[in-house]
C-alpha cells in the first residue's frame, strides 16, 4: 500500500508558509522525504498542518488493539471544553507525545483555498516541523488512516507501481506458501483481543450512561492503571454511586490517586451546593465556575 500513496507532500506552517516534499520509494516499501522548491502541477499531494495550528488535547490510551475513528471523535468529546458539530477531530503527535487535535471547518476550508494551493490532498494530516516528525506521521497515518488524518481521500493508482507490487506479492505468496499455516492461530489471537475488549467494556458499562460515557471510561481505565495494586471492588463501591448522580452533561475529564485519596476532575454545570447535598465536605471539594461549563475537582479518601 505504501507504493499507491502521492509522491508530493506540502507542510503548513503555523505563520501560513507552504514548503514541499518530494517522496523517495525504496525496494523494500520504505520512503523518505526530500525538500524541493515547487510540486508538480495536477499531481496528488499529502498536506500535513503545523501541530501548533488545531486545539489539542493529551491522548493516552494504552489498549493493544486498532483504534476506531468513533471511539476518537467519543475522547475528543470528553477532552474538549466545547461543541465539536463544526469541528473536524484526528490523532496526530507534537513534540513525540499522542494527542487528538481538533480544528474548526471553516478553518480548514480556508487553509485549503490559501495562497492558490491548486488540487484536492490525498489526506490532511498534523506534525511538527521536521523531516523525522513528518515521515512518522504519514507512517501513522499509513498504519491505521481513519484516525490519523482530518480528511481522506482513495488512493491514486499508478499502474507502474500496481504491476511492481503485484507481482512482487506473487513472489512473496510461493516462496512464504508454508505460513497460511499460522492462518488458524492468528484468527484464534484476533477472536481472543475481541473477546478481551468485549469483557472490558462489560466491566466498564456502570459508566456508560451519559452522553459523554466514553470520557467517563476513559479517565476510569488510566486510574485504574494507576490503582491495580489497590482494592478496585471497595474502590468502585466508593466512586461509582457519586459519578452515577453528577448531573446530565456532566463529565469526568480525570482520575487519580494521590496522597492517600481519589481526585476526581472534570466538567459541567455543576455548583458547590451539590456537592454538600451528596456528603462531600467542604474541604473535599473544589469548583471553579467558568463562562460556560465549570471545572470541578473532588476527592474521596480510602481510608
Amino acid at each position: 500500500m505504501r507504493f499507491f500513496i502521492p509522491r508530493q507532500l506540502i507542510y503548513y506552517s503555523k505563520d501560513s508558509g507552504l514548503f514541499f516534499y518530494t517522496i523517495r520509494h525504496a525496494w523494500d516499501g520504505s520512503f523518505s522525504i526530500q525538500a524541493c522548491e515547487h510540486l508538480k502541477s495536477e499531481q496528488p499531494f499529502i498536506l500535513l498542518l503545523d501541530s501548533d495550528i488545531p486545539f489539542r488535547r493529551r491522548f493516552q490510551f494504552t489498549i493493544k488493539q486498532r483504534l476506531q475513528k468513533e471511539f476518537v471523535l467519543a475522547s475528543a468529546a470528553g477532552l474538549f471544553p466545547f461543541a465539536l458539530d463544526d469541528m473536524l477531530c484526528c490523532l496526530g503527535r507534537k513534540n513525540a507525545e499522542s494527542y487528538i487535535f481538533a480544528l474548526r471547518q471553516a478553518d480548514f476550508d480556508e487553509i485549503l483555498t490559501d495562497k492558490g494551493l491548486s488540487g484536492i490532498p490525498q489526506a490532511v494530516l498534523v506534525s511538527d516541523f521536521s523531516d523525522a516528525a513528518i515521515e512518522s506521521s504519514v507512517t501513522a497515518w499509513l498504519a491505521n488512516r481513519s484516525v490519523y488524518a482530518f480528511d481522506n481521500k482513495r488512493f491514486p493508482l499508478n499502474v507502474r507501481y500496481f504491476v511492481t507490487v503485484a507481482v512482487s506479492v506473487l513472489i512473496i505468496f510461493a516462496a512464504l506458501a508454508d505460513w497460511f499455516l499460522w492462518d488458524d492461530y492468528f484468527s484464534e489471537n484476533k477472536q481472543l483481543k475481541q473477546q478481551q475488549a468485549q469483557q472490558i467494556m462489560a466491566k466498564a458499562k456502570p459508566l456508560l450512561h451519559k452522553q459523554l460515557a466514553i470520557s467517563h471510561f476513559y479517565a476510569f481505565f488510566s486510574a485504574m492503571e494507576q490503582l491495580s495494586s489497590l482494592d478496585v471492588d471497595r474502590l468502585l463501591a466508593k466512586m461509582l454511586p457519586v459519578l452515577d448522580k453528577l448531573p446530565k452533561g456532566s463529565f469526568v475529564e480525570e482520575i487519580k490517586y494521590e496522597e492517600n485519596r481519589l481526585a476526581v476532575n472534570g466538567w459541567g454545570n455543576i455548583s458547590s451546593d451539590w456537592f454538600i447535598q451528596h456528603g462531600i465536605n467542604e474541604k473535599d471539594f473544589e469548583v471553579v465556575e467558568l463562562p460556560k461549563e465549570n471545572r470541578f475537582t473532588f476527592y474521596m479518601r480510602l481510608h
